[in-house]
């Protein structure tokens, strides 16, 4: 984090949800490009997790991966769509949260839905990353009005959490169960769990500019 360059919080000033909810958007995005979504073809958005001490939260997806298949078969094409999640509550009630963000993914007259972030996409892609219109056209033709016809649509919702006497798996297991039943694919649902001994301890030691070891 200490390449971004951030403010850091000060001495004795709380952390806040907000807070915690960007830094713990921070950690997902860099364990998902640690572990495979990265590479030639990979365009991200980050949302908060480009800035994770704001004491603010932007709204919509807070982290989206677009895959375009480098040797132009659309068929390799995917979106992941990954809602973050960031509890030191152990018994993980705040997963239920990330069922509600895929809500909002089917709302009809609504900006935070799907058709609606992959227009915004479209922008980033064209004017950030000077992708042409063909590329452009490959990223809509992801998206569908239609749930169940968005076949290649991944969703990777997220607990970053703390670690000690939690159960992530039954918790993200129903998270999983309810999201398939608002019409998403079943196996396009990944669910995540981020375990962090002492997380809310840790969190605060980053945003501070410490050392920490759980």
């Amino acid at each position: 984090m200490r390449e971004l360059g951030p403010v850091w919080l000060p001495a004795g000033e709380e952390l806040g949800d907000r807070r915690k909810g960007n830094l713990g958007e921070f950690i997902a995005f860099h364990v998902s490009e640690a572990y495979g979504l990265s590479g030639e073809g990979y365009y991200c958005d980050l949302g908060n997790a480009n800035k994770p001490l704001a004491a603010a939260s932007d709204p919509g997806l807070d982290i989206v991966f677009v895959h375009l298949d480098p040797g132009g078969n659309a068929a390799n094409d995917r979106l992941y769509i990954q809602e973050v999640k960031t509890t030191g509550d152990h018994r993980l009630t705040y997963a239920a949260a990330l069922v509600a963000d895929h809500v909002k993914l089917q709302e009809r007259d609504s900006d935070l839905n799907l058709q609606s972030r992959i227009l915004a996409l479209k922008g980033t892609l064209k004017y950030q990353f000077k992708l042409a219109q063909p590329y452009l056209d490959r990223l809509e033709a992801l998206g569908h009005p239609d749930a169940q016809r968005c076949e290649r649509v991944v969703f990777l919702p997220t607990l970053v959490h703390e670690k000690v006497g939690a159960d992530p798996i039954t918790r993200l297991a129903e998270v999983k169960l309810r999201i398939a039943e608002l019409g998403w694919p079943l196996t396009n649902i990944f669910p995540r769990s981020i375990a962090l001994t002492r997380l809310n301890e840790g969190l605060l030691f980053l945003a501070t500019n410490q050392v920490f070891e759980p």
